[in-house]
């Protein structure tokens, strides 16, 4: 049995990494990339 792909996305805010919630779309995970690159700049996206 395969689980099904999902997304995260992972930033560094004051130099420590966080992440956002887990997507289980990737438009929606690259909506939050977006958003995140606007305000914390340096992000990407993780699949698990």
């Amino acid at each position: 049995m395969s689980a099904a792909a999902r997304w995260c996305v992972l930033y560094l805010n004051a130099g420590r990494e966080h992440q956002s919630p887990w997507f289980s779309s990737r438009d929606r995970a690259a909506q939050a990339l977006a958003v995140l690159r606007a305000r914390y700049g340096s992000v990407v996206i993780y699949r698990d």
